[in-house]
């Protein structure tokens, strides 16, 4: 029997082949998602939509539909108030809420408190129970705030890619193209190419993939990406190119804080005084701040030719890990059971307790 891989696969199997053994052999599923895996599609889906259609209300409208509604575990999931979406301390930030989300966050969670009050209710019982012991009415509240906060992230992103992305694209050449690198034995790998396109500055095509993260891509990023070699294994003859890269949007958005005094109108952006630090008529005016954002996402553009002794050595190392699925071999990678951020692996008590708490099998 041939196998069918995603670069998904491929990786899990790498990090713990027992892992993906649960995962891929057995069909437990953790009952939880993340939400950068929902919110990262949403974009992806929003990016083609204004790759292909040059307008932000379509796109971020397609992006709203897709952020809203999900599927876990193949079950339909409303998303803004779900409780079983994880989320990460950098996905929150109140200072992007608006006044419209505050009165939706009030009216959901039936609170005689004010917003702020509300807010710094639910961050701090969560700091000090943390998230799985909260109740499941605090769970939904915590999260909508989280969804409040990504909603309006991914509006600031779509920007950055109407402003800084598509001006950049001279041409597309394709998008969403799926690549399905087969072996002598029918074994074969599927991906989906996020867009090939004729970018400013180089002379041949690019294979791009759009990534959203909390943290900036480092300068190799893709020499050491499997996948981006696969894609250029896959269609490097097709669009005569040896050239790929990531178009990265940030999640800490730049918030290009403006401070005004309401006494005497000085602009005091970017000093650290809580009240307006001016002189007037030899007195400091202490007048309040009113306080004001325009954010705007970092948008990393990573392009890089892939040599081809890297790409022999990345598609060895996908018939090695074929093989070894083809040959039964799962093993624990002990190393893997705890990320250096303290997250312990979807599988840890299944491994450890002989426990499928927080699975689901299907």
């Amino acid at each position: 029997m041939s196998n069918k891989l995603s670069h998904s696969q491929v990786s899990l199997y790498q990090n713990c082949s027992q892992a993906w053994s649960y995962r891929y052999q057995q069909g437990y599923k953790p009952v939880k998602q993340s939400a950068a895996l929902i919110f990262g599609s949403a974009v992806d889906k929003a990016f083609s939509e204004m790759v292909a259609t040059k307008d932000f209300d379509k796109a971020y409208a397609c992006f709203i539909k897709e952020f809203e509604n999900s599927f876990i575990n193949n079950e339909p999931e409303y998303i803004p108030t779900s409780a079983k979406i994880v989320y990460s301390d950098s996905d929150l930030d109140l200072d992007l809420i608006t006044e419209e989300d505050k009165a939706k966050v009030l009216a959901v969670t039936n609170s005689e408190l004010s917003f702020d009050e509300t807010a710094e209710q639910l961050i701090s019982t969560k700091k000090k129970k943390g998230y799985e012991f909260l109740q499941e009415e605090q769970k939904r509240h915590f999260n909508y705030l989280n969804w409040l906060s990504l909603s309006r992230k991914g509006y600031y992103f779509l920007k950055a890619i109407e402003d800084e992305v598509l001006p950049k694209l001279e041409e597309i050449l394709s998008l969403q193209e799926m690549v399905d690198l087969k072996n002598s034995n029918g074994d074969s790998v599927i991906g989906y190419v996020d867009i090939v396109a004729r970018v400013k500055g180089h002379d041949t095509p690019v294979i791009l993939d759009l990534k959203t993260s909390s943290m900036v891509y480092d300068d190799d990023s893709v020499i050491l990406s499997p996948q981006l070699s696969l894609y250029l294994y896959s269609l490097q003859e097709k669009y005569k190119t040896n050239k790929a890269g990531y178009i990265v949007i940030n999640k800490r958005l730049n918030k290009n804080k403006v401070k005004i005094c309401k006494t005497c109108a000085f602009d005091g952006s970017g000093a650290s005084h809580k009240t307006c630090s001016n002189e007037v008529a030899g007195k400091r005016c202490h007048g309040q701040w009113e306080e004001t954002i325009k954010p705007k996402a970092y948008v990393q553009w990573i392009i890089d030719v892939i040599p081809q002794t890297t790409i022999d050595l990345v598609l060895d190392n996908y018939q090695f890990i074929n093989d070894s699925i083809s040959n039964k071999i799962v093993y624990r990678n002990l190393q893997s059971c705890k990320t250096r951020w303290g997250t312990k692996c979807d599988y840890f008590n299944l491994c450890y307790k002989n426990s499928t708490e927080g699975l689901v099998k299907k």
